[in-house]
């Protein structure tokens, strides 16, 4: 057999604010409750990088729709991952499948910040408030390698199809998007309740 210390049962995941040199792993496509098309990125925090944290995963933190204002919260994530006109000509209609599929590996910075869930704020889940341009850019093969699943909608849905009919639980509960920044190549900046994304429903959370 071949030794690959990445190659081995399950994830790490994140459980703590911070900012961290990452990249996107997977990604989901839905629908929200108001009919908009939603996009939910998954992270990887970087192990070729000195940091905390290293190989740990954000996942079911940072979504967003396709609507008039979370447009520009997709196109700030486009900048911010650094991928170029000549991928993604401005003026283009893409969906969002092809969008996703384009960040995958992408370096990027995120800032993550614990807030409380949004149906029991007695419990803390993860929400990517802030992303930049990486600092540290290039990313080896060697890192990517085995960490990238790509689309993972069809898993996402059963989870939540099951979860909900097991708990009878409503779908695609959706926080308020505010006034967007019009500068779309600087880093965006949400918070909790402040951005352009729509929240998952709490089920499909790890935990």
């Amino acid at each position: 057999m071949k030794i690959n210390r990445k190659n081995t049962v399950g994830n790490k995941y994140l459980d703590a604010n911070g900012t961290f040199e990452a990249f996107p792993y997977s990604y989901s496509i839905g629908i929200s409750r108001e009919g908009t098309n939603t996009m939910g990125i998954n992270y990887r925090i970087r192990e070729d990088v000195p940091q905390e944290h290293q190989g740990e995963v954000v996942d079911f933190a940072d979504t967003y729709n396709d609507g008039q204002t979370g447009e520009k919260f997709i196109n700030t994530l486009i900048v911010n991952a650094g991928i170029s006109e000549n991928e993604l000509p401005d003026g283009q209609s893409v969906s969002l499948n092809d969008i996703a599929g384009l960040l995958m590996g992408r370096p990027i910075r995120i800032t993550n910040k614990r807030s409380p869930k949004w149906n029991d704020p007695t419990k803390e889940v993860n929400d990517i408030s802030y992303t930049e341009p990486a600092r540290a850019k290039k990313i080896g093969p060697d890192e990517l390698d085995g960490n990238i699943r790509g689309d993972v909608t069809e898993q996402t849905n059963n989870r939540r199809q099951s979860a909900n009919e097991s708990a009878g639980a409503n779908m695609g509960a959706s926080r308020p998007a505010p006034a967007a920044n019009n500068n779309a190549s600087a880093p965006y900046s949400r918070g909790n309740y402040s951005g352009g994304g729509i929240e998952i429903n709490d089920d499909d959370l790890p935990f």
